[in-house]
């Protein structure tokens, strides 16, 4: 089994409003060609918990709570 490190990071916010920065990661499907739309992504966050992405990625589930989280950006917002 091949290891997976994260090639991106990026910064969600949650229902209630706070923030988190999460680490995602890629890999291509086993059964498909290598095409961006055939790979597989899904992220975690500092404490360990799981997130996969909506059909179009402006979103991200926690699989932990079923909370949706919004897509804020990969930089990290300002106050």
């Amino acid at each position: 089994m091949k290891h997976c490190y994260a090639d991106d990071m990026l910064w969600v916010r949650s229902p209630a409003g706070d923030l988190r920065q999460l680490f995602v990661y890629q890999q291509p499907r086993p059964s498909l060609p290598a095409r961006d739309e055939a790979r597989i992504r899904w992220a975690r966050d500092d404490e360990g918990h799981w997130y996969s992405f909506s059909r179009f990625d402006e979103a991200l589930i926690e699989s932990v709570s079923g909370d949706w989280f919004a897509v804020v950006g990969r930089q990290a917002p300002t106050a």
